[in-house]
């Protein structure tokens, strides 16, 4: 019979002698540290990259030929493309000037202003522009500039041929051409950046998630060992039975490890909601950040990670504690988890793919296989590449996996703890399990 409050007394052991430790207080503190810094890369690349594209290229327009072309520059000179959009943030600033070529050039080469553009008409009676900036270099303003050029110089060569404007842009419209797949959540559209956001996010906690189940893991089966080698595993099996010694341990180191990932999630997870804020306040492009709903990728990143956290952890610290029980010296505990270790690393190589791939055959069993979906699911679910009824099923696996994980480790941890001295052997634990069947 499972004796909670033994159950809790263990648990709190365990709980708080990680939390006096000063190496668990400097890792929890430097752990917070650093996600905040990775949450804080995309306002890191707006502000750095703020300049090179994004609002401070001034370039005088001076239009000798009199063709209005500031006004038909405007949107080729916008983050997104269109003058005036949404999230259309100047990439350039037009300001137009009646001044002289030989003027443009000196305030150019004064500082005043990063470039010029004189727009005058040949013999021919064509568009000629002339770019002129201090370096003489194709930068990132002249490549948009000539982009417009070049679609001015046609309309206005078709408007002298007497052709409709209008019709000529009806003509060069872009095709209606989408590429759609046959399963939900396959349409391809222009969402490169999102994805890319989401991409960081999901080999984030890809990443964490495998170390957490390893790392508190491994205190699981050390902790065992420990108490084995050193003798005290005798005193607790007389105030606790072998079961409520398994279910405090993994439920008081669990306690320790939410108690690095809570804060630590929350921490990042506001950081990284309120990257536009953030951006806003140190003078960042906030229209160099992808346009996504921060708020909402945080809640589902960390939501789906803590629920497959708490069913991965649970599975294999049982299984870690049941592999501890059979040895009694440190030095064979590397040996005695490498099978799990083994199933572990199978799983996050499979996650890792299946970021890149979040809707193949891998992916899809792996994210449902009881003992690596902890790990795939999460960068499926964060990627939104998962269907609800493939969420359903992985967790209705992984959960009754669980159950019956801890009822087998509980079993084998009944007999291991008794077994000290003898090489952790099949023989050797059906001999003690019989033996303690018989009492």
């Amino acid at each position: 019979m499972i004796d909670l409050k033994r159950i809790r007394l263990i648990a709190m052991r365990e709980w708080l002698s990680r939390l006096h430790q000063r190496s668990f207080q400097v890792v929890t503190i430097v752990q917070i540290l650093f996600i905040v810094l990775g949450a804080s890369l995309p306002t890191a690349i707006a502000f750095f990259d703020d300049g090179d594209e994004g609002g401070t290229a001034t370039v005088l327009v001076i239009d000798q030929a009199n063709a209005g072309v500031i006004d038909r520059l405007a949107p080729y000179v916008t983050v997104d493309g269109t003058a005036g959009g949404p999230g259309g943030a100047s990439a350039v600033t037009l300001e137009p000037r009646s001044i002289g070529a030989a003027d443009a050039r000196r305030e150019v080469d004064d500082g005043t202003a990063d470039a010029a553009l004189i727009v005058t008409r040949n013999g021919a009676g064509d568009l000629d522009f002339a770019y002129i900036n201090a370096s003489g270099e194709n930068d990132a303003a002249a490549q948009r500039l000539l982009a417009g050029a070049s679609a001015i110089t046609v309309e206005d060569r078709l408007a002298r041929s007497g052709v409709d404007p209008e019709a000529y842009q009806a003509a060069i419209a872009p095709a209606a051409f989408q590429i759609e797949g046959t399963r939900p959540g396959n349409t391809s559209n222009d969402e490169d950046e999102i994805d890319g956001a989401r991409y960081g996010v999901a080999l984030t906690f890809t990443i964490l998630m495998f170390m957490a189940i390893m790392l508190y893991g491994t205190w699981v089966v050390q902790g065992v060992v420990e108490e084995k080698s050193s003798r005290i595993m005798e005193i607790m099996v007389n105030a606790a039975t072998p079961r409520d010694l398994l279910a405090g341990k993994v439920l008081g180191i669990g306690m320790a490890g939410l108690t690095q990932l809570i804060p630590m999630l929350a921490v990042g997870g506001i950081v990284f909601a309120l990257q536009r804020r953030i951006a806003g306040a140190i003078g960042a492009d906030t229209g160099a950040i992808a346009g996504i709903d921060f708020g909402s990728l945080s809640a589902t990143a960390i939501g789906w990670f803590f629920v497959y956290f708490l069913l991965g952890f649970t599975l294999y610290a049982a299984m870690y504690a049941a592999l501890g029980s059979l040895v009694s010296r440190q030095e064979e505990v590397n040996q005695a988890i490498s099978p799990m270790m083994t199933v572990m690393f199978v799983g996050y190589f499979a996650a890792l793919f299946s970021i890149n791939a979040t809707d193949n055959m891998v992916s899809r069993i792996g994210g449902i296989f009881p003992l690596t979906s902890p790990f795939v699911m999460v960068s499926r679910t964060v990627m939104g590449r998962a269907e609800g009824w493939q969420i359903a099923l992985s967790l209705a696996l992984l959960v009754v996996t669980v159950i019956l994980a801890v009822l087998f480790a509980a079993r084998v941890y009944r007999v291991g703890v008794l077994m000290y001295g003898q090489k952790p052997s099949l023989k050797a634990l059906f001999t003690v399990g019989r033996a303690q069947a018989v009492r």
